[in-house]
């Protein structure tokens, strides 16, 4: 991608321009400064400045000599005729004797020695538009004239190469910088040794002010991939002083800290609720993870930042872990202390994180990468910084989530289907107010509600509801949630993993979904796969079978509706069923086949 300068061309042809035509004044203007065509590429040319390899009538005709200078160089001072007395421009001659001087030309980015070439180039060399070395004021190369078109333009310049390359071959300056590798980089880009990008309360310790700057000006074809390694580095450090502040407690707290919010979700004639929830704190450090990795990367993402995501979700995890043991141990008496424990371990599990800023800048390795991981692939090269709201609503959907999950799953909920959306197949009908329909399969969210006083009717057998708390889902403290994310989470989770979606899978998966690039669990909140493990019974194949009230295995809610299932309803499979049974919490539940002429067979 070419530098994007502003001013005039000269000349608009591929070929250099040795001197001025009649009409070329009406292209040059001394106040916006003047573009030129040097070896095929346009070349900004500082204002007020035009170099000519030879000085001729056209010259004089559109110019009036107002001054003249002893350099080598030869230059002289005119002024345009017709033009503002105020402002004049410098004509330099380089005359064949000088070539040397003109091996170093403006390349756009720079002054940085001319490529070297051959004897009958060299010779012709008076015949070009050189430059001579530039006072650092005259040369404003800002960052903005190289910003990429997307991160992508990372590896289409080598950049991870290039910083390889880098990284090997400066050791010396690395080890010998108190501030590693950010001190030893700035220092060779930047001139400013103390460029160190530390996380230690400093506010100008990471700055970029790439204007004028003699160093990174003299970097030559170098240059681009420097400055992208810069940025990346800048935004980095960036995410890292954000992300320590990345998660707020309040929406948390209003959802999981109420005494009375887990018998919202949670019908059982022991309860146990405080004590099921504590299995909550062992999936946080993959919540964490995510939340972190989704501060980091946007959406939606490519497997070129799969090394970044790798070290983001590593290194979070790998963070979350001990905060999480420190408070396996705290009092949990109730359910209401779920929400305060939750916050307080993802806030300082985020904290923890960012002491990883401060060993990657120096080039230590934080778990198993170092900074050239979190920068491959270009993933900080365009960062635009933590959004805290959106952190925030991921993390606390999610944990949310997990939490009704983990009281979910002690009771006889479950998610049922796989017929043709709308049913009409003989099976029966799920309820239309909790049903997803996806890839032309309806999928319905159950709760078997055992008959909790004592009855000889048909009642005694239970019947099919809506799970305790549903109606809540999707409003106001439980508005990041809904029945939709439960159906579409637990079917990805059974569909990965049948009834074994355990913690370190959802950890694998999770990572796996970001280094691949195959999907970003933070943008899908609640809905992500392992979030909800509810057991899946896909009743599709008894559609073709000669199962006895097979019309009845789906229904409605009702106080009358109580689903018969005789025979291997789940996928056909006598071991699929039993499997189902024992995850839904229904062994020795004889609700469901009661009226089954024969053994139900599971």
């Amino acid at each position: 991608m070419a530098p994007k300068c502003s001013g005039r061309l000269i000349s608009g042809t591929a070929k250099p321009k040795t001197h001025l035509d009649p009409g070329d004044q009406d292209r040059f203007s001394p106040q916006l400064g003047s573009m030129i065509f040097f070896g095929g590429r346009a070349r900004e040319i500082p204002r007020e400045t035009v170099l000519l390899s030879r000085l001729n009538r056209t010259t004089s005709a559109l110019f009036d000599r107002i001054s003249s200078s002893t350099s080598s160089s030869q230059s002289a001072e005119y002024l345009p005729r017709g033009g503002s007395t105020s402002r004049s421009t410098t004509l330099l001659y380089i005359p064949p004797k000088h070539q040397d001087a003109c091996h170093r030309c403006h390349v756009g980015a720079g002054p940085p020695a001319c490529r070297a070439g051959s004897p009958s180039q060299l010779a012709r060399l008076d015949e070009r538009l050189c430059f001579r070395p530039w006072p650092a004021q005259a040369l404003r190369h800002c960052g903005q004239l190289l910003q990429p078109e997307d991160t992508s333009d990372y590896d289409t310049y080598k950049t991870g190469d290039w910083l390889n390359n880098w990284w090997n071959s400066n050791q010396n300056l690395i080890s010998s910088n108190s501030a590693g590798f950010a001190g030893a980089f700035g220092q060779w880009a930047l001139g400013n040794p103390d460029w160190t990008c530390r996380d230690d309360g400093s506010n100008s310790d990471c700055d970029l002010d790439l204007c004028d700057n003699r160093v990174l000006n003299d970097r030559g074809d170098d240059i681009r991939t420097t400055y992208y390694v810069l940025e990346s580095v800048n935004r980095l450090h960036t995410y890292f002083t954000g992300v320590g502040q990345a998660f707020t407690t309040a929406a948390l707290g209003a959802a999981l800290s109420k005494d009375s919010w887990a018998t919202t979700f949670y019908k059982d004639k022991d309860d146990k609720s405080a004590t099921v929830l504590k299995e909550v704190l062992n999936a946080v450090a993959t919540v964490v993870g995510i939340g972190a990795t989704f501060a980091g990367l946007g959406y939606p993402l490519t497997g070129a930042v799969g090394g970044a995501a790798a070290a983001l979700i590593g290194g979070a995890n790998g963070a979350a872990g001990p905060v999480v043991d420190v408070h396996q141990d705290d009092t949990f008496q109730k359910s209401a202390d779920l929400g305060g424990i939750l916050g307080t371990i993802v806030v300082d599990s985020l904290k923890s994180f960012t002491t990883a800023n401060n060993q990657l800048m120096a080039g230590q390795s934080y778990g198993n990468n170092d900074i050239r991981s979190y920068l491959s692939g270009g993933a900080f090269l365009a960062y635009a910084g933590v959004d805290k709201n959106a952190v925030t609503d991921a993390m606390t959907s999610m944990l949310i989530g997990t939490s009704i999950n983990q009281l979910y799953r002690t009771q006889k909920i479950f998610v049922m289907g796989g017929g043709a959306c709308g049913d009409n197949q003989g099976i029966g009908s799920g309820p239309s107010e909790a049903v997803v329909c996806r890839d032309g399969k309806a999928w319905y969210l159950y709760y078997w509600q055992e008959n909790d006083v004592i009855s000889t009717t048909s009642h005694q057998w239970g019947w099919v509801a809506s799970p305790p708390g549903a109606e809540k889902l999707g409003a106001n403290e439980y508005g990041s949630v809904t029945v939709a994310d439960i159906i579409n989470s637990s079917l990805d989770a059974y569909n990965v993993a049948g009834y074994d979606y355990s913690n370190d899978k959802a950890a694998s998966r999770a990572e796996e979904a970001y280094v691949s690039g195959w999907g970003n669990p933070g943008a899908k909140g609640a809905a992500w796969e392992g979030i909800f493990t509810i057991p899946v019974c896909d009743v599709g194949a008894a559609v073709n079978s000669d199962y006895s009230g097979k019309e009845y295995i789906l229904q409605p809610y009702g106080h009358d509706s109580r689903p018969v299932w005789c025979g291997a309803i789940c996928g056909g499979d006598v071991q699929k069923t039993k499997d189902f049974i024992h995850a839904a919490n229904m062994d020795g539940f004889m609700s469901p086949k009661h009226l089954c002429p024969t053994d139900a067979g599971y």
